[in-house]
């Protein structure tokens, strides 16, 4: 999977780059497989921390998820025909 991200905010643009360096590249499995609490070794966005910051990182990581789905999704229909 290629991900990019962009924000107009700095503190969500560096949250974002951090799922992308995690997941850019990743197999779909390992998108699909990736809980929020894996990331907390990061230290930054989880909860006990900044409820805003949990649910940014949060919606990113489902959002990707969610494209990575329908992208899988598409390259079976694609194959299919």
């Amino acid at each position: 999977m290629r991900f990019s991200t962009d924000s107009d905010s700095e503190i969500i643009k560096g949250f974002c780059s951090c799922l992308v360096w995690i997941l850019d590249g990743a197999y779909p499995d390992k998108v699909m497989g990736l809980k929020i609490e894996n990331l907390s070794a990061l230290n930054v966005g989880l909860h006990g921390r900044s409820h805003s910051r949990v649910n940014t990182w949060h919606n990113v990581l489902i959002s990707m998820q969610k494209r990575t789905k329908l992208a899988v999704l598409e390259g079976k229909r694609r194959s299919f025909w």
